[in-house]
Formats: structure tokens, C-alpha cells, sequence
């Protein structure tokens, strides 16, 4: 697992620099695994563009970001902190995947609301 030094106390021009060589090293990555509480999720990002933020556009920054490849999410998610959408409320959310497509999706609260949108986006 690689590690990167924090960048919130650093110049414009340092978080460039570290956020290059971050960019440098995440580009040779192939699966990035999400471990956490009731989370194991796998995700392709083998050739995909990552994108260095520097801060000259948003403060703080010092992150790097990409896509995963489509349909190679695998695993399940758990989202603790409550989604809200129009007012709605969606409490203890978790997703399962298989090869990108969402298999299982549950929630203690708003499940009607997450059904809906999983309907939409599908």
C-alpha cells in the first residue's frame, strides 16, 4: 500500500511537486482495494489518466483522483454517514457489486429513495 506525506501545510509549488510524484506512482497502479468497517471493494484503474489537484483552483487540495474501469467494481461498500437528496433522507447505506453492476443495496432508513436511484442510473 503506498503512502503519501500530508500536504496541508505545504506551498502551492510543493503540492504540485509531491502531488506529481503521487501521480507518478498511482499511474502504475492496476486494482486499488477500499478496505474499511464492513468494506472490501476492489476497483480496476489499470490505464486510466490520473489527475493531480495542486490547489491553484480550490483550497485546501493536495488530492489525485481518476475513474475506475466500468464494470470492474467488485465487493461491498458501507456508507455510514446518512445521503440526503431533496430533503430525503437515506440512513446505513451498503452496496454490493459484481464486475461494476450494483447486486445488493440496503439501508436502516430510505430504501424506497436508493432503490429509485439505483433504478435511474442502472
Amino acid at each position: 500500500m503506498r503512502r503519501f506525506p500530508e500536504r496541508q501545510n505545504q506551498s502551492t509549488e510543493e503540492q504540485l511537486y509531491a502531488g506529481r510524484r503521487q501521480v507518478l506512482s498511482l499511474t502504475q497502479s492496476r486494482i486499488i482495494r477500499i478496505l474499511g468497517e464492513d468494506t472490501d471493494l476492489l476497483l480496476s484503474v489499470e490505464g486510466k489518466k490520473w489527475i493531480n489537484c495542486s490547489g491553484k483552483l480550490n483550497m485546501p487540495d493536495g488530492e489525485a483522483y481518476t475513474g475506475s474501469i466500468e464494470n470492474s467494481a467488485n465487493g461491498a461498500v458501507r456508507f455510514t454517514y446518512p445521503g440526503i437528496l431533496a430533503g430525503r433522507e437515506i440512513e446505513d447505506i451498503r452496496l454490493v457489486f459484481k464486475d461494476g453492476e450494483i447486486v445488493e443495496a440496503k439501508t436502516a432508513k430510505g430504501d424506497e429513495l436508493l432503490q429509485q436511484i439505483i433504478e435511474v442510473d442502472g
